[in-house]
């Protein structure tokens, strides 16, 4: 499952420094798992983490500028059950004004609901303003902060040992203008006692920490105490999962550190396994799923981390479908059980026009019907381009090439299909996704796997123009898996 940054609970910030244009946006919506720098760790590591709570993450958004506002939001667990959240300002004495605008989006924190310290102005709902030139030397308790409560209802937790678990809140993020190159934005976010914190989640009590860096790519396990017995594999094991999905992907030319928390299955709600927020590479699995089922819930929110855009509702098939075909392969391929799932992506498609969610008789065409017409996609774009081209590289001209902010629609998809393959590839894909499914003679007896080429693992991200190169390297393991599973091979 994947989820953008849309919630039911939305609080911006914005901050104008009147010396340059600064624009700080705070955003507090439902969200989930750990960003920012890596705390302490144990590489690779299957024994405890180090002692160290790893309750810190911290961004800067310009390594040049030569001064800086600080924005330090400390989360603090209550007994009954809610969060409070304190964001406290701190600026450059040499700026001399700097305006604070409050917008809520949502009822549930009312602007009277906020608790305003040391603004200038502090009428609620308008604009706060402070001087830090004239402020510096006042106490950390005068300084400008906002506070609020993040109700419990938006927070599974459990009382009884004082843990919660946050299903959708992102604490906040930053944004710089273009035209203010000389400040910088520094956000230090911290949680009260143990635990993670990251722009998606906040977990409160003892985790471990547990890392692998492939291609460039820094892989992050966050494994709760109550976890620990749970996982079906050792932590190794199961990032050994991890880094082999994403570099088969190419997770490289997205990502430069993914994350998943491991969460207890009592802190989650009974239809939640997974979630996934590819914009920050964090996201959290239900900690005792097994990693050797087909398909995986685990490589299939890391293949989500590998699609940085939103689809409207006519192209949600291709988002569930892509991860849930690579969620399955890959881990096939992995554990060499790739006979084991042939009926997981081969079952009949029923009557269901996949660009017509009105038609389905449940979401899990998404995943089902969609995993099976993505394995046919990516067999006849392989066909159409010698095996030079996959659907994971259809996926990446996507992330490349699509407008920022703009949802994916089915035609805007199928047009990507025919720029990355040709004409003939982008009319069936219109025809399938437009009309009843008929694959069941198209996911098998296609061409047999070419070999793979040594994967580039230093490769820098890549900006695929419209019209993509003909030389990318091809991932490893996915020709294996596909090939089993339908007799085609391929990505």
């Amino acid at each position: 499952m994947i989820r953008g940054r849309k919630s039911s609970l939305i609080q911006s910030f914005t901050a104008v420094a009147l010396s340059g244009f600064l624009l700080i946006s705070l955003l507090t919506t439902a969200a989930v798992v750990p960003s920012g720098a890596a705390p302490a760790a144990v590489e690779e590591g299957d024994g405890p983490a180090t002692d160290v709570a790893h309750n810190m993450s911290s961004t800067v958004s310009d390594e040049e500028a030569n001064r800086t506002v600080t924005q330090h939001t400390t989360l603090t667990l209550e007994q009954n059950g809610t969060v409070t959240v304190t964001s406290r300002l701190t600026a450059d004495p040499t700026l001399t004004d700097v305006a604070v605008e409050v917008s809520l989006q949502s009822a549930e924190i009312a602007p009277d609901g906020i608790r305003v310290v040391g603004f200038d102005t502090t009428t609620a709902g308008a604009a706060y303003s402070w001087q830090p030139n004239a402020t510096q030397n006042h106490s950390e308790a005068d300084q400008p902060s906002l506070t609020y409560t993040v109700p419990k209802d938006a927070v599974q937790y459990r009382a009884e040992n004082h843990t919660a678990f946050t299903a959708s809140h992102q604490w906040h993020t930053i944004d710089l203008r273009a035209d203010c190159r000389n400040v910088s934005l520094v956000r230090n976010t911290t949680i009260q006692g143990s635990g993670v914190v990251g722009d998606r989640v906040a977990y409160f009590g003892p985790v471990s920490t547990y890392t692998r860096s492939v291609d460039g790519v820094e892989y992050r396990l966050w494994v709760p105490s109550e976890s620990a017995d749970s996982l079906s594999k050792t932590p190794k094991q199961t990032l050994n999962l991890l880094s082999s999905t994403g570099g088969s992907l190419g997770l490289h030319n997205y990502q430069d550190s993914v994350s998943l928390l491991a969460i207890p299955a009592g802190e989650v709600p009974e239809e939640g396994i997974g979630m996934m927020w590819p914009t920050e590479g964090e996201g959290w699995v239900r900690a005792d799923l097994p990693t050797d089922t087909y398909p995986s819930v685990w490589a299939h929110e890391l293949a989500h981390a590998s699609q940085p855009y939103q689809t409207a509702a006519d192209a949600y098939w291709f988002l569930e479908g892509y991860a849930e075909y690579y969620g399955t392969t890959l881990p096939a391929s992995y554990y060499n059980e790739s006979d084991r799932i042939n009926q997981s992506l081969t079952r009949s498609a029923g009557n269901v026009i996949l660009s017509d969610p009105e038609t389905w008789p449940t979401r899990k065409v998404a995943y089902r019907e969609g995993s099976v017409t993505v394995a046919a996609l990516n067999a006849r774009i392989k066909r159409a381009t010698n095996h030079q081209k996959t659907v994971v590289d259809l996926n990446r001209y996507i992330a490349r090439n699509h407008p920022k902010g703009d949802r994916l629609t089915n035609q805007q998809l199928v047009e990507y299909v025919g720029e990355v393959s040709n004409s003939k590839v982008e009319n069936w894909t219109r025809e399938e996704t437009t009309s009843n499914l008929s694959l069941s003679k198209d996911t098998r007896s296609l061409s047999t796997p070419q070999p793979t080429p040594e994967k580039q693992p230093n490769n820098p991200k890549q900006d695929y123009s419209r019209s993509p190169p003909q030389d990318k390297p091809l991932l490893n393991q996915l020709w294996q898996c596909a090939a089993r599973l339908f007799g085609f091979g391929g990505q």
